[in-house]
């Protein structure tokens, strides 16, 4: 063998270790990069072609030369073909139509060339010598014929590849230039090599063969290019199972059960999901139809949210389930509309509020047993108000005395109008406060029946619907009392007919309003707050200070008593 073949043998030798390890990897990689099959088969092509050239070089003949000659045209073909195949690959674009044209010409024509012997292929009776001297004193010789017009034409044909690649190329620069860049040089080292060749088979100058070493630079270049990428997939590929395990981890020992549905089937879910339903492992639930773990799903799923067909988030809702062991388990459920897969599903997170259902109806049960003692007792002391009334009655009717008769009659009124709040609250859904609407009609209705006026006294009642504690309801219901008695009373003497009017209502600026007004004779001036010995008036004022108000008496065209006070924050409702 000539010295002159020693760097096309260690190019073969670098070729062949380059297309086996990318063999290896692709093998390795199970199948999921297929540009390492296209480009080792492409590096054992360029092998082959190199193996060739050996040959070429050490011909003592022309028939020697012819037979290595149409091999390494054969094979330069069949290169061609797997070279397209690569790029494709490699590159990741929608070209695969015209790969296959290019393929199936190419290994087409490498039969053609290498098994016919006619003039439009080769020209077997026209030899062509070349000698290339090198430095050194050695020389490169050439054992050849002149190519045919078919063989010409697919130099051609390899030409419009590299314009097909370089079109691939542009296309890959807008999405990836990592990609772009070494297909760039690699593309335009093997058009250089490929043209140098063409120009010196046509005798247009004498130069070296110099697609063997285009070959090499295109297999170091995309070696270097494609294990870049095996090591940045490698990287990628630990940081992914890195991020795996942490989010896997952090599912897993979340106190929250985490569930994916689709098609109402279990498709995820963490072991806390699996713990609440009694399944010792993630992996028992998984498969299972979403009504074998909640019941209620198979004829409403889509009102509580597990049906991946509505298309929006659902929110929360709480439902049953039923454990493994057929027991039930209270549960709080927030899901939501996901991507997984191929299509929508019911992404949710499960929380057993079985506790807090038990808690919530202990709690429930003590609020009623309190409320039915509370309606007791405000039953209690209505009757026992009502026995106070009724002692009061049999010492009224027992005294001769007129002035001890008004007394107690005007303390059983009092004592009823109190014994009227209790019986309201009794009879109310609310123990903590009564609507003073109602309550004022029936006061003011039943003092007028009292009194024996309603034939010559008219009522205008003017009262807004306004709930008040107790706390603020006894005393303005004492204070109304007051107010409508001492009206009655004292306003319409000598059986005066006339109208009394009562208000009450909550102003703009927060404060209560309460007034008593009629068109009588009018209070004498001598009945003064701070002068009167009036029973009624005293009660009047100190009931005012306790809620904290104040009280206006005007005297024109009758008698205007007018309370204001503003009731605490927990008297309202």
């Amino acid at each position: 063998m000539r010295f002159v073949s020693l760097p096309v043998v260690c190019m073969a030798a670098v070729t062949f270790y380059v297309g086996f390890y990318h063999l290896f990897l692709y093998f390795k990689r199970r199948h999921t990069h297929p540009e390492d099959l296209s480009f080792a088969i492409t590096c054992f092509t360029m092998g082959f072609y190199d193996i060739m050239c050996i040959g070429a070089y050490n011909t003592a003949s022309t028939v020697d030369g012819f037979r290595w000659q149409k091999s390494q045209v054969a094979v330069l073909s069949l290169t061609g073909a797997v070279y397209t195949w690569f790029i494709t690959d490699y590159v990741g674009l929608l070209s695969k139509r015209w790969r296959n044209l290019f393929m199936i010409f190419f290994c087409v024509s490498a039969l053609l060339v290498e098994f016919i012997n006619t003039p439009l292929i080769w020209h077997p009776d026209r030899p062509a010598v070349k000698r290339i001297p090198l430095p050194m004193g050695l020389e490169m010789i050439y054992h050849e014929v002149v190519p045919g017009l078919y063989t010409e034409f697919l130099g051609i044909m390899g030409l419009v590849v590299f314009f097909y690649v370089y079109a691939l190329n542009i296309r890959q620069a807008a999405q990836d230039k990592t990609k772009s860049t070494p297909l760039f040089y690699s593309n335009t080292l093997f058009c250089i090599g490929l043209v140098n060749d063409a120009l010196v088979h046509s005798g247009i100058y004498s130069f070296l063969y110099t697609i063997e070493f285009a070959y090499m630079a295109v297999v170091l270049l995309m070696a270097r290019t494609l294990s870049r990428a095996v090591v940045e997939s490698a990287i990628l590929k630990d940081a992914c199972e890195i991020s795996e395990k942490k989010y896997r981890d952090l599912v897993n020992h979340l106190q929250v059960g985490i569930f994916i549905s689709q098609d109402r089937i279990i498709r995820f879910c963490n072991e806390r999901f699996a713990a609440l339903f009694g399944y010792p492992r993630s992996s028992d639930v998984t498969g299972f139809p979403v009504e074998k773990l909640i019941p209620s799903a198979g004829d409403s799923g889509r009102n509580i949210g597990l049906d991946e067909t509505a298309g929006r988030m659902h929110g929360g809702f709480e439902t049953r389930g039923i454990r493994a062991d057929g027991t039930a388990v209270d549960l709080e459920i927030m899901t939501g509309i996901i991507r997984y897969g191929s299509g929508p599903a019911v992404q949710g997170s499960v929380i057993d509020i079985t506790p807090h259902k038990i808690s919530e109806a202990r709690i429930q049960q003590d609020l009623h047993e309190k409320e039915v003692l509370l309606r007791e007792i405000h039953h209690r002391v209505k009757n026992n108000l009502q026995i106070i009334s009724s002692l009061l009655n049999l010492e009224q009717v027992r005294s001769k005395d007129p002035n001890i008769r008004r007394t107690l009659q005007d303390c059983n009124r009092r004592i009823q109008s109190m014994a009227m709040i209790h019986d309201r609250l009794y009879h109310t859904e609310r123990l903590d406060s009564i609507d003073f609407s109602g309550y004022a009609q029936i006061l003011v209705k039943d003092s007028i029946i009292s009194f024996g006026v309603s034939n010559r006294i008219a009522v205008r009642l003017k009262v807004e619907s306004i709930p008040l504690g107790i706390d603020t309801a006894i005393p303005c219901g004492l204070i109304l009392n007051e107010m409508v008695t001492n009206a009655i009373k004292h306003g319409f003497p000598d059986e005066r007919p006339g109208t009394l009017s009562v208000r009450f209502m909550k102003r703009p600026d927060g404060f209560y309003e309460m007034s008593v007004m009629d068109d009588g004779v009018g209070l004498p001036p001598e009945a003064e707050l701070d002068k009167s010995k009036s029973l009624g008036l005293t009660l009047i004022d100190v009931l005012v200070q306790q809620l904290e108000g104040t009280l206006r008496i005007e005297r024109k065209n009758g008698t205007r008593f007018t309370v204001r006070f503003k009731a605490s924050e927990n008297l309202k409702s």
